[in-house]
């Protein structure tokens, strides 16, 4: 009887220590598991940075340009003489009253006659 018993127990030690073997074995499995999947996070997040960078970057003002210049579509940079330059009115924003602007503006439309033809009032 005692054989029996101590084959018993030593049956039972074996079957805790196989238990124990296979969920180390399983934590080891899911830490390399979780490595694979931070590297897949770390190179998305890479590969997001540079897709986020290429698509400013086509949308840029000067890549817009250089894209519209290489085409021949007609369109060409302003050359500075051809540029007007028009004095912008006073601001409506400050507490003048409005006769007070009034010979401001007409003096202003004096010095620039382009003024009086953008003015919406009627003289």
């Amino acid at each position: 009887m005692p054989i029996n018993r101590v084959f018993q127990s030593l049956s039972c030690v074996t079957l805790f220590a196989l238990c124990y073997i296979h969920l180390q074995i399983q934590i080891v499995n899911l830490a390399y598991i979780g490595k694979k999947k931070e590297q897949q996070v770390r190179q998305l997040t890479e590969e997001n940075g540079h897709l986020s960078y290429n698509i400013a970057m086509l949308k840029s003002a000067s890549h817009l340009g250089e894209k519209l210049l290489q085409e021949n579509s007609g369109l060409r940079f302003a050359d500075p003489r051809r540029i007007v330059q028009i004095s912008a009115p006073p601001d409506k924003t400050t507490a003048q009253p409005a006769a007070a602007s009034a010979p401001a503006a007409s003096a202003a439309e004096k010095d620039n006659p382009m003024l009086s033809l953008l003015s919406l009032t009627k003289e």
